[in-house]
């Protein structure tokens, strides 16, 4: 059986839940998840035969009127591995950067992108079921410090993206990406602590077919001080991220690019690294104001949080500081009673120091599976796994790729409690239900490089992959 590095203390796995992680032999117990899991299909279902998403590119170029800061990332797309999906035959994963094929492969491909442009990841046959790709990029100089790996996903109509804040020197980019033929109209506005913002630079904003454009969000809400970015498109559907670049001063403080928060009236932000104090943002998309409980979940269990129960007034945020705490990872499970959405800022800083910053909004639950390339920011890196189920103890299949090498094990994950895995040298991971979906489970992937307060660090929340599709059948008229 192949070891799996558990990290001491509050980061990792106990001995009692590590006793519970078992290596399954061939392909019992494996989920079929070409099949409804679900009585009462409206439609039915085949295996997904075609998939696409798209990420939005370099963030930090592009954006009129503001110069350009270089940046060269990598986008890593991956086909879950048929132990995942069960699919068999032949299959591509395709990257087009711009109008201009990049690279293809039957299960990975991978790209750099250094100019202002949208990545079109596309794939067919066996590949398709379970896609998913990440944009990462890295940066340590005199002026830009931080980490990012960012989730690319598919287009949305409604969008709620939460970092940034009021400090000098730090700026935010929405970034809007176009994956149709048409232009679109999207409408951007910022929810503040002190109510809803917006103005003219927010209306009627154009992103083109195929393309992409990017909005200051200063130029929106100047003055935000907890910002959360509300976006609504017209006319069709756009991919959108929000990068949060800090420059205190001289000193670089940190680099994030975040993707948007679910909203619900319960919210599991499934991962915060407190080694430094952190922070907890909410905020109320509706007008009716919100009562929102906060639990902050160890590995050992509910930990007390100062401040844990908040009042809300609609169409505004809030800032909740998750300082005094023990050093550790932790996660952050909140209740409402009408929906909310939120995330989490974790930070690497000492004092006036260079620093990193990541971001963890709220996640979707996992109700088949989910999972993410995990790319190389160079020595150092080191990919964790943390999974958080809400409610009662829930059973999760945990298959990772190393090159081509493919492990599988299960997990159990203890009631209300946070369990971190640490991936060791893999290059992909998925995440796979076992049971009955009656209780939530939700997973992010922690990355950092480096250790210590000056360590870099970057989140990257799982979603659900899309593993069947809806069958229209046809029948002639009598």
């Amino acid at each position: 059986m192949k070891a799996w590095v558990v990290p001491a203390g509050r980061v990792g796995l106990t001995l009692a839940a590590l006793a519970g992680l078992t290596l399954a032999q061939g392909s019992a117990g494996v989920l079929d998840l070409r099949t409804p899991a679900a009585a009462g299909t409206t439609a039915p279902q085949s295996a997904l035969r075609a998939a696409s998403m798209l990420c939005v590119g370099p963030e930090l170029s592009g954006l009129k009127g503001a110069p350009d800061i270089a940046q060269s990332l990598t986008v890593d797309a991956q086909a879950a591995p048929s132990l995942v999906t069960g699919a068999q035959g032949p299959g591509q994963v395709d990257l087009t950067v711009g109008s201009a094929a990049a690279t293809s492969g039957p299960e990975q491909a991978s790209t750099t992108v250094a100019v202002p442009t949208p990545v079109q990841v596309d794939a067919t046959g066996s590949a398709a079921p379970g896609l998913s790709a990440v944009q990462a990029f890295a940066a340590d100089s005199a002026d830009l410090r931080g980490l990012t790996t960012a989730p690319c996903t598919s287009s949305m109509t409604q969008a709620e993206l939460i970092a940034g804040g009021a400090a000098p020197g730090r700026q935010e980019r929405l970034v809007l990406a176009n994956p149709g033929a048409n232009e679109v109209t999207v409408d951007v506005s910022v929810l503040d602590s002190s109510g809803p913002v917006t103005s003219d630079a927010g209306r009627g904003i154009v992103v083109p077919g195929h393309g992409r454009t990017s909005v200051l969000v200063d130029a929106v809400a100047p003055a935000a001080q907890s910002p959360i970015v509300s976006v609504s498109v017209r006319g069709g559907s756009v991919t959108a991220a929000l990068s949060d670049a800090w420059l205190d001063g001289s000193v670089p403080a940190g680099l994030e690019t975040t993707v948007p928060a679910t909203a619900g009236t319960s919210l599991v932000i499934p991962v915060v690294d407190l080694e430094q104090a952190g922070l907890l943002r909410l905020g109320v998309p509706g007008t009716d104001p919100a009562v929102a409980s906060v639990r902050l979940l160890s590995s050992d269990g509910v930990t007390p949080l100062t401040g844990g129960v908040q009042t809300i007034a609609g169409r505004s945020s809030l800032d909740l500081p998750l300082t005094g705490l023990p050093v550790g990872t932790y996660a952050l499970a909140v209740e409402s009673d009408v929906p909310i959405v939120g995330a989490a800022m974790s930070q690497a800083r000492v004092d006036a120091g260079p620093g990193d910053i990541a971001w963890t909004p709220s996640t979707p639950s996992i109700t088949q599976a989910a999972g993410l390339p995990l790319p190389s920011a160079g020595d150092g890196t080191v990919h964790r796994l943390a999974l958080v189920a809400t409610g009662s103890t829930s059973v999760v299949t945990v298959v990772t790729r190393t090159g081509s090498a493919i492990d599988r094990r299960d997990v159990t994950l203890a009631a209300d409690r946070v369990t971190v895995l640490d991936l060791g040298g893999a290059t992909g991971v998925w995440v796979q239900r076992q049971g009955p979906a009656e209780h939530p489970v939700h997973g992010a992937i922690l990355t950092t490089r480096g250790i210590g307060p000056s360590r870099l660090l970057a989140v990257a929340p799982l979603a659900d992959a899309a593993f069947e599709a809806a069958v229209t059948t046809a029948r002639a008229l009598p």
